[in-house]
């Protein structure tokens, strides 16, 4: 069985949902969140899915119910409308259960992808099982929209079992749904539905063309997860089942309006599960620099000796010397005029690779980076000013000992600086532009200086975070700790704040005069 370590899970999930919708010419962005346990989309083009660690062990099985509910998401995105709502949450989720499978429906009807009818039976069969496996009262009420999704869909076989009193209810809900055009028919529906669950659930279904039930509420909406934070993401793919049984369950009992609990599966996991929200697309690799003017001067003198010591830490070739007083070997010519011919004439070079190196230099460009700290006689932000001088100087000083190095700014997004392919001297004339990116986000910024990392062939991989705040405490530790396990060793460089809460290497500047001299050899020790 094929698996994932789950930064290569996102990126391949991210590849394929871009790619759905790149087909039809939709954009969207990804994100990754802790704050929402299926997926969402909100009617900016927003996609939520369950955050997951990057050293999470992912299968296939988890990649196509990604990918599903990814493409779940992109068909919303097509044939729903967000402004379509119900009257009572227990309507409202009546309505999500049809309207997902309607987008379903339509979605392999025109074949969005070309495997689209596999690949959301095989999330359906999926979701449906674990459903059967967790739920064990199919009479409670609360189900009843959950059971709705797994009835209409038409591309499963998985059942669930009904209530009595369920199935001519759904059953006409289902006929009624092949000749629905819109959300509005969608409504529709879902009202009906809803009207016949607040009657004796034994009486018989009213019969009739579902053009001439719709509600005149219908223009109240839909809830696709309209709103733009993650917490109103989740609401069109979260029921997504097939099935239908009669009976098996009990006695239809009454709805309680008040109640829309409902009971859909879930894509994250105990041992995969990530905190914090993530996007790579959020991620700024193509700032053109060169049309923002200069803001600091970088000139910085490292002393030699410095440079010598950092370079003998890092350095490819851990061991290059000769070996005197040899039996056997490329001739001493210094033992030469000392000496006869006897067993101590040779000398042998000995060479021991070392360990290569891949190192990101994060770079907190945050507000309190420019404000805090005070002022050169210029009028530049000493803080600000300092960070980047170390910035530049350990760039300089790791290219020197032959490191691959990147410089990534983060503010409340990060901004790529300098790639690993760019040089120094570009590198530095970016830097020496940097603006005020806002707030300090900093677990996006480790977590992406990781994925870079990640993606290094090195063996040694280091990340540097030059920082004055915290800002997602918890995430961005847990985020070390992962980066740790994965071989990557985040060192915390705090100006005039204790960070070790945060990072388990930090070290405490509390002089800025000292960031860019005494701090530059306190890194050399903690890397």
């Amino acid at each position: 069985m094929k698996v994932y370590k789950g930064y290569q899970f996102r990126s391949a999930v991210d590849e394929l949902i871009l790619k759905v919708a790149a087909s039809f010419d939709l954009r969207v962005r990804i994100y990754w969140s802790h704050q929402i346990r299926t997926a969402g989309i909100d009617r900016n083009n927003r996609i939520y899915l369950a955050n997951v660690r990057d050293d999470a062990v992912m299968t296939h099985a988890d990649l196509i119910k990604w990918a599903g509910f990814g493409v779940h998401e992109i068909l919303h995105s097509l044939y729903t409308d967000f402004d379509v709502r119900g009257n009572t949450k227990y309507e409202d989720a009546l309505h999500n259960a049809v309207e997902d499978a309607y987008i379903e429906h339509r979605g392999i009807k025109e074949s969005v992808t070309g495997n689209a009818e596999s690949l959301l039976t095989e999330l359906i069969e999926m979701m449906t099982t674990q459903a059967l496996a967790e739920v064990s009262d199919w009479s409670d009420p609360s189900q009843y929209p959950f059971v709705l999704a797994v009835y209409l869909r038409n591309h499963a076989t998985t059942k669930i079992p009904l209530a009595d009193g369920l199935e001519p209810i759904f059953t006409e809900a289902k006929r009624r749904l092949n000749n629905a055009k819109s959300t509005n028919d969608t409504y529709a529906i879902a009202h009906w539905v809803y009207l016949q669950l607040l009657k004796n659930q034994q009486d018989e279904p009213e019969q009739g063309d579902a053009e001439g039930e719709k509600s005149d509420k219908a223009d109240k909406g839909q809830g696709q997860g309209d709103s733009e934070s993650d917490e109103a993401a989740d609401g069109q793919a979260d029921e997504a089942t097939q099935g239908g049984d009669k009976g098996g369950a009990g006695k239809a009992k009454p709805i309680n309006t008040d109640e829309a609990v409902n009971p859909e599966p879930t894509l994250d996991a105990q041992d995969k599960a990530a905190s914090g929200t993530y996007s790579d697309q959020v991620v700024s690799r193509d700032v053109d620099f060169d049309n923002w003017p200069v803001r600091f001067d970088l000139a910085v003198t490292v002393p030699a000796k410095l440079r010598y010591e950092v370079r003998r830490l890092f350095e490819n070739s851990g061991i290059d010397e000769f070996q005197r007083n040899r039996r056997s070997g490329a001739v001493n010519v210094h033992a030469l005029p000392s000496h006869g011919f006897n067993d101590k004439l040779f000398k042998l070079r000995r060479s021991v690779d070392g360990i290569d190196t891949a190192c990101v230099v994060l770079i907190d460009a945050s507000g309190s980076m420019f404000t805090d700290g005070g002022y050169d006689k210029q009028g530049k932000p000493l803080r600000m000013s300092n960070a980047l001088r170390t910035g530049a100087a350990l760039i300089d000083t790791l290219r020197r000992a032959q490191v691959a190095t990147s410089v990534v700014a983060f503010g409340d997004h990060p901004v790529v600086v300098k790639g690993f392919n760019t040089s120094v001297p570009k590198a530095l004339s970016n830097m020496s532009r940097v603006v005020d990116f806002g707030a300090t986000n900093d677990y996006i910024a480790v977590r992406h200086a990781h994925s870079l990392l990640l993606n290094r062939p090195e063996q040694r991989k280091i990340c540097f975070v030059i920082t004055d705040g915290e800002g997602d405490r918890q995430s961005t530790h847990e985020q070390c700790n992962i980066g740790a396990r994965m071989g990557i060793t985040t060192v915390g460089i705090g100006i005039e704040l204790n960070v070790s809460s945060v990072y388990p290497q930090a070290i405490t500047v509390s002089d800025m005069s000292e960031l860019g001299a005494v701090s530059f050899n306190k890194i050399k020790l903690a890397a």
